[in-house]
């Protein structure tokens, strides 16, 4: 984590800036692996993943598929998988070369993070794991986001 821009809601994450991301559970970490050469990618996911919530994928190749969906959509969600109550989601940012630069995250309460996008993505409690990940409404859309 570079940096850390607070909220003036009382929804606060106890992460120090600096710290340095080893869990797949969290989507930040999980875009940069995903952008990795794929020998780094199976070194580093089959290091033992530890389960933070129910919610946390554990398994090596289900997670190889979900960061193969990540990187093809250019979004990861963390739904409730790094800390229960706690979501995000996750974008690559990109050099002019088309390598991976950065990853920014935006981390919300789960109460406040779209129910329809949590059921969306965990139907009837069980978790999507067919590379569907949810899309922000606006995906696919031939309309310009307007700039005002």
């Amino acid at each position: 984590m570079v940096d850390e821009v607070a909220t003036a809601h009382p929804f606060r994450l106890n992460r120090p800036t600096g710290r340095i991301l080893t869990s797949l559970a969290n989507s930040s970490f999980r875009l940069h692996v995903a952008f990795r050469p794929s020998t780094e990618q199976r070194k580093i996911i089959e290091s033992v993943q530890q389960k933070r919530t129910p919610k946390t994928l554990t398994d090596p190749d289900d997670i190889l598929s979900r960061m193969a969906s990540e990187r093809a959509a250019g979004l990861a969600f963390d739904l409730e998988e790094q800390d229960s109550g706690v979501c995000a989601v996750s974008a690559p940012v990109f050099e002019r070369d088309g390598s991976l630069k950065a990853v920014v995250t935006v981390v919300a309460p789960a109460e406040r993070f779209g129910p329809r996008v949590r059921e969306e993505h965990f139907r009837s409690g069980e978790e999507d794991r067919g590379g569907n990940e949810p899309k922000p409404e606006h995906a696919g859309s031939e309309q310009p986001l307007s700039h005002s």
